[in-house]
């Protein structure tokens, strides 16, 4: 199928180049309230307008406020790592569901068996290439501009959502760090080496983090969502965390200086969606637990595949592994 977008009117490297004029639309629009949000914050000078947006050909590198500058930056590639993570975690998990089906929660190790499942890893292992070095994505493989496969086109239609939820919620991130006074709140101690940081200075630089996931959370999720609504942005939420687990370079980085433990993050992304129906919580119990089993076998680490009683256990024995390397480095 031939991209009826050109490189004038949607300008970048990467197929996601045709998604991005809605990321900024979803941006304003997320919530009722949200425009009228960030239009007071830039009368008050606490942000600049508009998202600086780089397209660039540079390593990966996630979103971040300029607390000079009051900007928010985002990159073309880091929307394009999310894309490709997105897509590949959202088929992979849908295919372990009808696994799950015929064995105890899916715990067995993952294999590719299908061309469809192939095609993801071979883009998930490029998204995750990016993080080292840019590189061209090949658009033989899933992306949201053009596939020739229906099947994906069918699959890449439902990620474009997520997606935009996704890069909304890294951005108000971003957002709740200027407008919550964050870097005023670091300012004695933003140029500080780590190894000179006290305990309670690190345990501030942690609790601001805490803070911004909040306040994140508090502009995808409104209170009155339905179980649906809100079920499907805790999906784009779950993966926002889980994303980092496959930036990492090696295993004991899931233990963070400045931010909260990775493995936390993800827990708490999960426990706060409060999810009432129990086949949306189970789901995003197993989706969590797979970005888990995905992160171990990339390590090389060994993960105890007997049955699981529940995909909630399935993921709390995860985090009890992932306690076990916290603790290997202490």
């Amino acid at each position: 199928m031939k991209s009826k977008f050109s490189k004038e009117s949607h300008p970048g490297n990467h197929p996601v180049r045709v998604l991005s004029n809605n990321i900024i639309f979803h941006f304003e629009n997320i919530k009722p309230t949200i425009l009228k949000l960030l239009s007071e914050a830039i009368l008050r000078k606490k942000i600049e307008p508009g998202i600086c947006y780089t397209i660039d050909k540079e390593p990966l590198k996630t979103p971040f406020a300029s607390c000079d500058s009051k900007n928010i930056h985002l990159t073309e590639n880091y929307i394009a790592f999310i894309w490709a993570i997105s897509y590949s975690l959202f088929i992979i998990n849908e295919s372990r569901l009808k696994e799950s089906k015929t064995s105890e929660n899916g715990t067995s190790d993952l294999i590719f068996s299908t061309e469809l499942l192939e095609r993801c890893k071979k883009l998930f292992l490029w998204a995750i290439s990016l993080k080292k070095g840019y590189s061209h994505w090949d658009l033989d493989l899933p992306n949201p501009e053009e596939n020739n496969i229906e099947i994906e086109q069918s699959y890449a239609e439902k990620i474009n959502g997520i997606f935009q939820d996704i890069i909304v919620y890294n951005l108000f991130h971003e957002v709740g760090h200027l407008l919550n006074n964050h870097c005023e709140v670091l300012s004695g101690i933003i140029n500080k080496n780590y190894l000179e940081l006290t305990e309670s200075e690190i345990a501030l630089y942690k609790q601001i983090e805490t803070e911004a996931d909040n306040f994140a959370f508090e502009c995808i999720v409104e209170q009155f969502d339905t179980e649906k609504t809100k079920f499907y942005k805790g999906i784009a939420i779950t993966i926002a965390h889980c994303s980092s687990l496959f930036i990492i370079d090696n295993s004991y980085s899931i233990k963070q200086n400045y931010h909260p433990d990775l493995d936390n993050r993800i827990l708490n992304s999960i426990t706060r969606l409060n999810l009432n129906e129990e086949t949306y919580e189970d789901y995003i119990w197993q989706f969590g637990a797979l970005c888990c089993k995905i992160f171990f076998d990339i390590h090389d680490i060994k993960t105890d595949t007997s049955p699981s009683e529940t995909s909630k256990m399935l993921f709390f024995r995860y985090l009890r592994l992932f306690d076990e390397i916290k603790n290997i480095q202490k």
